[in-house]
């Protein structure tokens, strides 16, 4: 018999993967994948123009990867990658006006997947479950 410890993880994991998969369904027609809207909006909250190590710290992924998003990111003309002035050892990011644009569609989209999802909960279970989810996140 599995314990309320296995239940709630495989409940969250299977939620976890139903709201990526339709967000990444939603995602399709703009060209981007969760990982690199996960980037551009971390971009966006660090303010200013991070270093790419910075990036990889927040995203809590390797430096190497976080520079291949980048790359990505630069490739499709969301961001782009300069000398840090401040060191020249390292690279600083800035989203560009498509790159502000896209996130600005994309929140859309994503908050159109979060109310199919949540919105069989009423205000006050999104709230719980907000502070409860808080509770528990690293």
């Amino acid at each position: 018999m599995a314990s309320t410890f296995d239940e709630i993880d495989d409940t969250l994991t299977a939620v976890a993967r139903a709201v990526r998969r339709a967000s990444a369904e939603q995602l399709g027609p703009h060209g981007i994948a969760m990982h690199q809207v996960r980037a551009l909006r971390t971009i966006e909250r660090l303010g200013g123009r991070p270093r790419i190590a910075d990036l990889a710290e927040r995203m809590r992924i390797a430096p190497r990867s976080a520079t291949e998003v980048v790359d990505h990111l630069v490739e499709k003309g969301l961001a782009t990658r300069s000398p840090n002035p401040d060191d020249r050892r390292s690279v600083v990011i800035e989203m560009t006006d498509a790159g502000h644009a896209l996130l600005a569609e994309v929140g859309a989209v994503r908050r159109e997947v979060a109310r199919e999802f949540y919105g069989v909960l009423d205000a006050d279970e999104r709230a719980e479950l907000l502070r409860l989810l808080r509770k528990v996140a690293p």
